[in-house]
């Protein structure tokens, strides 16, 4: 397993899906919108600026788990007074549903046939 150490007391992660394009082709992955959260009360885009990403190192082929994609549940867990509390816990369906996001996407032209070899956040729980 592959660590990542984040430095500041101030500062939480989120666990979201990533989508990533790779060559035309979807797949769902995992990362943390890391963020100071004392920044944040400044500048919401420096304090994102400010923390590393962290994404997971595995993907799945969209194509092979859509049928049961949006009953996926992502959780996450802060370690609080040296105690780990859940802090997220949420189906992917309570972000957006696939089908939906995939809509706004193409709408957007944020993946699909144009932008090849990109990826993005999906959102994050409204459960943490």
């Amino acid at each position: 397993m592959n660590l990542s150490k984040i430095h500041g007391s101030d500062t939480s992660g989120e666990a979201e899906p990533l989508l990533v394009n790779r060559g035309g082709k979807l797949w769902l992955g995992l990362a943390s919108d890391h963020t100071d959260r004392l920044l944040e009360t400044v500048s919401l885009a420096a304090s994102k600026q400010a923390c590393v990403k962290v994404c997971a190192t595995a993907l799945w082929d969209i194509n092979e788990i859509r049928v049961h994609i949006d009953q996926l549940r992502l959780r996450s867990w802060i370690k609080e007074k040296g105690d780990w509390e859940l802090y997220q816990d949420g189906l992917l369906e309570q972000i957006l549903p696939l089908t939906t996001l995939s809509a706004q996407m193409r709408k957007h032209r944020s993946f699909g046939d144009v932008a090849r070899n990109t990826s993005g956040y999906w959102g994050r729980s409204p459960n943490g």
